[in-house]
């Protein structure tokens, strides 16, 4: 669902796992494209936003949402859009989305500027993922699985929150990221005053610990 404030022309995102073509019909709406979706274009998608969004963005985090998903858009005469498989000489017939596989917000920093943010987050996003920023309104864009996306929400809050902390990748050879996490948690719980101010995330990916302190 798109909550509009029509004479400001912002909107502010709210889809839980919707059908792209239902998606499709309020951006087209919205952002005035005339979309045509391949009929192989199937599947549910998930996108948020905590900020309102104009015109062009709700149009850009569309675009960035399909991309990760495996889709691509052509743009052809006006504003007449084709949104097709990627590689779709190579692909099945019958293309469908991963239900709630990936997962689209928008983050609005408060404290800190995007492009100081930026930076620390994206040694941690997923291959497929799109991390982008809208300085406009100091946001991060995010497209990415949707355990990632909760993550480095986490990271996120905390990095905003805290102007002087900064992430850290420590990669573990002997030790898996999940059990390292436990412990450091562990400690945490026994009230170690060194070990208090900190967030320890694991990202089995690449076996690492991401730390926010």
């Amino acid at each position: 669902m798109i909550n509009a404030a029509i004479a400001q022309e912002s909107y502010i995102l709210n889809y839980d796992n919707v059908e792209v073509k239902k998606i499709t019909q309020d951006i087209a709406s919205f952002a005035k494209k005339t979309i045509i979706l391949d009929p192989r274009v199937k599947g549910r998608v998930t996108i948020f936003s905590n900020t309102a969004l104009d015109q062009n963005q709700v149009w850009q985090v569309y675009l960035r949402t399909m991309q990760v998903n495996g889709f691509s858009s052509i743009t052809e005469d006006g504003d007449i859009v084709r949104i097709i498989p990627e590689n779709e000489a190579t692909r099945d017939e019958n293309i469908v989305l991963n239900d709630a596989e990936f997962l689209t917000k928008v983050f609005l920093l408060e404290n800190r500027l995007v492009e100081e943010i930026l930076p620390m987050l994206k040694p941690i996003t997923g291959r497929q993922s799109h991390l982008s920023s809208i300085p406009s309104i100091n946001s991060i864009l995010l497209v990415d699985r949707k355990s990632n996306v909760n993550r480095i929400e986490t990271l996120i809050k905390e990095l905003d929150a805290n102007d002087a902390a900064k992430i850290s990748i420590i990669k573990l050879e002997n030790l898996s990221s999940a059990e390292a996490v436990r412990i450091l948690e562990k400690l945490k719980l026994q009230n170690y005053p060194s070990m208090n101010n900190f967030i320890a995330i694991p990202f089995t990916p690449s076996n690492s610990v991401i730390l926010s302190a």
